[in-house]
């Protein structure tokens, strides 16, 4: 049998005939696909191509990117860049890595050109820059041995701060006021060096870096589990170093009007969530044992903003759910924070998660397919009705 359906292709669409059994096997490869996909009015899922992907992290309005970037651009800063600045750790560690190395190389290069200038002031002072002084006197023993000119006290000053030695330059016993200098360079020089190494340590060990390693899977599903109806999404761990006290939490970004009127647009809602898998009337645990991927969800009953929503009303709201995956890191102890976001079109209604963890007999341990954390399948049984439509049934309570 021949039936027309609606394709998406590179962003463009267009109806083509096929047959009914070609139908399923191309939904079906939609749902196995790793890739964004999103639901219409008509339950019809469309899988998002990475330009089309990229498009949307540029022109959606969402306060969290997929990747858990953070979309807010702080303006009028100018009242405000002294106190960034008595912050100045926190700042510099959200410098970008080439202004970081260019304050690194800068603060090295005027440190040695600062006291190259005091050298060759001592060393003026004292007439050692003449000529003359080695010509009168053959045995005559200048502050230091091997200068002629600026450029050569330019490098005397920056081996002597960096410890390097070649042998050509060197100071003497004659000139109390060259010594100081030297002990004040190097002592300088040692907690330069301290703070640079310091600095660089902890830009490098941030803990948000392994955030990246935490995979959030790109959609979220609603699917009916116990009886109830719950949104849910998968996160996998891919380090083999393990998260500690791995914990959750969900908001939702809303338009919220208060009962004196006042329209509050972007309000953050909390929303519980839970890594069991619930029964009715069961209190949801928010921590997580991250040895194997996690489906986190929630449950949508009175007290969610899904309660109402039918999968229409879900694809018209403006809502953001926004996750976010709180755990110490083992081996250096730092807490560190992952986190999404899902638009509500990235939501599929009827969708179940399929599993990605296997049992490998021949090397003995589970292998975790991080590839297949956004393969989903359909799930019959999830009624397209709210929850409160669901829970006024005969015999269903919500």
């Amino acid at each position: 049998m021949m039936i027309k359906v609606d394709l998406t292709k590179n962003g463009e669409t267009y109806t083509e005939s096929i047959m009914d059994d070609k139908v399923d096997n191309f939904e079906s490869q939609i749902l196995d696909s790793s890739s964004l996909k999103i639901q219409n009015l008509n339950s019809e899922i469309e899988e998002v191509s990475k330009k089309q992907e990229r498009h949307r992290a540029r022109t959606l309005k969402r306060l969290v990117g997929k990747n858990g970037s953070n979309r807010v651009r702080t303006v009028g800063l100018k009242r405000m860049r002294k106190e960034k600045l008595k912050d100045g750790f926190t700042t510099f560690l959200e410098w970008s890595w080439v202004s970081t190395l260019f304050i690194f190389s800068a603060s090295f290069f005027f440190s040695w050109l600062f006291f190259a200038f005091f050298w060759h002031l001592i060393l003026w002072l004292h007439g050692d820059l003449d000529p003359r002084q080695f010509q009168a006197d053959s045995n005559y023993v200048p502050c230091v041995f091997g200068i002629e000119d600026f450029t050569s006290s330019f490098l005397f000053s920056m081996e002597t701060q960096t410890s390097i030695g070649y042998g050509l330059r060197v100071s003497s016993h004659k000139c109390p006021d060259a010594v100081i200098l030297q002990c004040v360079q190097t002592v300088i020089g040692i907690l330069l060096d301290a703070t640079v190494i310091g600095l660089f340590f902890v830009k490098v060990s941030r803990p948000g870096r392994r955030a990246i390693t935490v995979v959030f899977s790109k959609n979220a599903v609603i699917t009916k589990r116990n009886g109830l109806l719950r949104l849910i999404f998968q996160v996998a761990n891919i380090q083999t170093s393990q998260l500690i006290e791995a914990h959750f939490r969900g908001q939702v970004l809303v338009k919220e009007v208060t009962q004196e009127g006042e329209v509050i647009n972007h309000a953050q809602r909390e929303i519980k969530v839970s890594t069991q898998i619930d029964k009715e009337n069961d209190v949801g645990e928010d921590r997580g044992l991250f040895l194997l991927p996690i489906q986190v969800s929630h449950t949508i009953d009175s007290d969610s903003p899904l309660y109402s929503l039918t999968p229409a009303d879900l694809l018209a709201n403006k809502m953001e759910f926004i996750f976010s995956m709180e755990a110490v890191v083992e081996p250096s102890g730092n807490t560190t924070q992952a986190i999404t976001s899902f638009l509500c079109d990235e939501i599929l209604w009827g969708c179940r998660f399929e599993s990605c963890v296997e049992w490998d007999e021949g090397e003995g341990v589970f292998k975790v397919d991080v590839g297949r954390i956004n393969q989903v399948a359909r799930d019959h049984n999830t009624p397209r009705m709210s929850a409160k439509e669901l829970g006024d049934l005969p015999g269903v309570s919500v």
